[in-house]
């Protein structure tokens, strides 16, 4: 992938630096056009007329800055008139520092041996339908100057033939065009360079244009460490007049010429299609081109006088290359390890979806156990009491406190179910009110008498005095610490010490109530704690011991206190016991019998029982 977009951003680039340069040139070669034909001796109206339909053609109608007229006097110096571009008037000019290597080489050209114009021409055949060729020979001036910058185009005379093919001569008199610096770099530039090397956040690229003879002269620099000597994504040669864009533009004015006027006679038309060839010489007369030649054209079709620098933003296409790669890559790693997590998520969800299955089914199975056992032995004893089988006070009494405790064991189990699906369902409602923790811990206590009393337990409570009041559901608060107190008794071994302690405590500018109940028996493995407060979860010691249950009381308890805005924490070692603390929020005194409770949704107020 990188190395495709590698490739496709060079291309992209070479093409935009071609048409970047290729606009450009078109522009320099519509002038010459515009200029080159003017069949005018001195006639500023002529040359100005030019200059007003250059303009209405043109998308930078600034780019002339001034427009001479060069020609040589009787004793073969320069003279220089300027046509003023806001009146039309042609007006002596005086020489300028930037025009000094002009009118050097023009004075230079104008000592060489003149060339007749009836000298005898080498035999060239031209194919049908191309325009004439005029040859002219004897320049020492380039069409471009690219310092000032300028145009130095040859003045045509007004000396074709109807019957010529060819005509060759030397040219003594230009035209010079010099071209504003300010609006090539301020419209120019920027225009093809939005054009061609734009993105979503302005230009891709930075841009230079120095000389191409002598680079350390910069023409255009959009940034400051751009230059020929550093390492660009991209160069092309500019500023050049390109024989196929004049034949081109010269064919395209032929055409609208006959369009608009089909009565012009072919001799007028022939003037307004002329391709020129300008060659260098300094051989004097001869009728041998190789001999006239010398140096070859001047209008050629390689390079340019200036040089376009492009470097990306980003520092260099190999930076946004290797870019794009690192974006790839994390992309694409991103999204394997999207897809593993997403595997290994569905993995864990099947995995715990069995297990909540497996674990169900064994509640399933456990509850219809528990569920049959104290059910058997009611139903059991009240056919023997029915039969009359028991007729003793004292066996009867046994057989009442049998059904009891029975009656009462699945009473619980039915509660357990019954609360864990209401909350489960969401239906489940708890009334808040300030209620004191010994009271609840008291509760707890008497409900579970039965239980300690037939197993021998001992409690042994510490309740700090004082203690504020908590907000909770009494009944809902008592059975989370029921089901703690019957886990106790259950797991307690041969241990019958349960310990039962309160106290309060500040938690930055909280208060917390902390109610621990800990027992010294079978204690939890360590592997088992993460998961002994989900639903239907049983330890793997309390299944091989055979201890009744259903996996439920724990996660009740959990729902319960976090119900009640508190948290319930454990620690444990195997064999040696378990510690179950209810962290719940203490109540604040406003006023006699009024409380407020601070939490995450807020500040409650209420009021006491009493």
């Amino acid at each position: 992938m990188s190395e495709a977009e590698r490739a496709r951003m060079q291309a992209n680039l070479r093409e935009g630096a071609s048409k970047f340069t290729g606009d450009f040139d078109r522009e320099i070669a519509r002038l010459f056009v515009a200029f080159q034909n003017v069949d005018a001796d001195n006639q500023a109206q002529d040359y100005f007329a030019a200059y007003a339909r250059w303009q209405q053609q043109t998308a930078f109608p600034k780019l002339i800055r001034n427009l001479y007229l060069l020609d040589a006097d009787d004793k073969q110096q320069a003279v220089l008139k300027q046509l003023n571009l806001t009146t039309g008037a042609l007006e002596a000019a005086e020489w300028k520092a930037e025009l000094a290597d002009v009118k050097e080489k023009f004075e230079r050209e104008s000592q060489m041996p003149k060339m007749s114009p009836d000298l005898p021409m080498p035999q060239i055949r031209m194919p049908a339908g191309k325009p004439d060729i005029m040859q002219i020979f004897g320049s020492e001036l380039d069409p471009i100057n690219e310092t000032i910058p300028a145009l130095i185009i040859h003045r045509m005379p007004a000396m074709l033939k109807e019957e010529a093919t060819i005509v060759r001569f030397q040219a003594h008199s230009y035209i010079v065009l010099t071209l504003d610096l300010e609006t090539i770099k301020q419209e120019v530039i920027p225009q093809l360079a939005t054009r061609y090397f734009s993105g979503d956040n302005g230009l891709d690229y930075h841009l230079a244009i120095v000389n191409s003879k002598d680079p350390q002269q910069v023409v255009y620099q959009s940034d400051a460490a751009l230059s020929s000597a550093s390492t660009n994504d991209a160069t092309a040669r500019m500023f050049n007049i390109r024989l196929a864009e004049l034949n081109t533009i010269v064919k395209k004015r032929v055409s609208e010429a006959r369009t608009e006027d089909k009565t012009v006679d072919k001799t007028a038309r022939r003037s307004n299609h002329v391709a020129v060839q300008i060659y260098r010489s300094d051989k004097g007369e001869t009728n041998d081109v190789k001999q006239l030649v010398s140096g070859g054209p001047l209008l050629t079709t390689d390079g340019g006088r200036w040089q376009l620098l492009l470097k990306h933003q980003a520092g260099s296409l190999d930076a946004v290359i290797a870019g794009a790669r690192r974006r790839n890559l994390a992309i694409s790693f991103g999204i394997l390890i999207l897809l593993a997590a997403s595997v290994a998520m569905i993995l864990i969800s099947t995995n715990r979806a069995r297990n909540l299955a497996r674990q169900q089914m064994e509640f399933v199975a456990g509850v219809s156990h528990e569920l049959r056992t104290p059910l058997a032995v009611i139903r059991s004893a009240g056919e023997n009491l029915a039969d009359g089988v028991i007729g003793e006070k004292q066996q009867i009494q046994r057989y009442g406190k049998l059904i009891a405790t029975e009656g009462r064991r699945l009473t619980d189990m039915v509660e357990q179910i019954l609360e864990f699906s209401g909350i489960q369902s969401g239906r489940k409602n708890y009334h808040l009110l300030p209620v004191q923790i010994s009271d609840v811990i008291d509760h707890a206590i008497a409900a579970c008498r039965t239980m300690i009393e037939e197993g021998g337990f001992e409690i042994h409570k510490e309740i700090e005095r004082d203690l504020p009041p908590v907000a909770a559901d009494e009944a809902a608060l008592s059975r989370s610490l029921q089901n703690l107190l019957t886990n106790a008794m259950k797991y307690s071994g041969s241990s019958r010490r349960l310990d039962i302690n309160a106290r309060s405590r500040k938690t930055g500018n909280k208060q917390q109530i902390d109610i621990t109940i800990a027992d010294t028996g079978m204690g939890i493995e360590a592997e088992d704690l993460p998961h002994i407060f989900e639903p239907f979860y049983r330890g793997r010691e309390a299944t091989a011991a055979q201890i009744h249950g259903s996996g439920l009381g724990l996660s009740l308890v959990k729902q319960i206190v976090e119900a009640h805005n508190g948290s319930v924490t454990v620690q444990s070692e195997a064999g040696k016991g378990s510690a179950f603390t209810l962290l719940l929020p203490a109540l604040q005194s406003l006023e006699s019998g009024v409380w407020s409770l601070e939490s995450d949704s807020g500040i409650q107020a209420m009021r006491s029982k009493s």
